[in-house]
Order: structure tokens, then C-alpha cells, then sequence
């Protein structure tokens, strides 16, 4: 089974560029304000492991999209 990360990767041409901070801050309030949920980003990892582990992914794959 073919997993992808949660978040992608960002890319500017052949360079990965990383999530700032504020990006995170602002995806986080932009997501609360539309789903009404407060949430923390650490629960977010448990979450996603456990909804592939459900869809049949092995620990391998779970691993490397983690």
C-alpha cells in the first residue's frame, strides 16, 4: 500500500523549502475557525497512523509517512 505524508513536502523547483511557523500557525487557525475543533498538532500524528494502520498500511509504511 502507497502512503503519503500528512503534510507534503514543499518544493520551489528541485529544492525542498520547509513550513514556517506562522504557515503552521495560520493552517492551524484557518482549521479550527472552519471545523470548530481545537486541537493540538502532536494529536494530528497519533490520529494518521492510526486511520492507516485501519486502511490496511503495514508498520513500515506507516513509519516512513510518519
Amino acid at each position: 500500500m502507497k502512503v503519503e505524508p500528512l503534510f507534503p513536502r514543499l518544493m520551489k523547483g528541485r529544492s525542498e523549502i520547509h513550513w514556517t511557523v506562522g504557515t503552521w500557525i495560520k493552517l492551524k487557525q484557518d482549521i479550527e475557525r472552519v471545523t470548530g475543533v481545537r486541537f493540538k498538532w502532536k494529536d494530528c500524528r497519533a490520529s494518521y497512523a492510526q486511520m492507516l494502520k485501519d486502511k490496511g498500511a503495514s508498520i513500515e509504511d506507516v513509519s516512513k509517512a510518519l
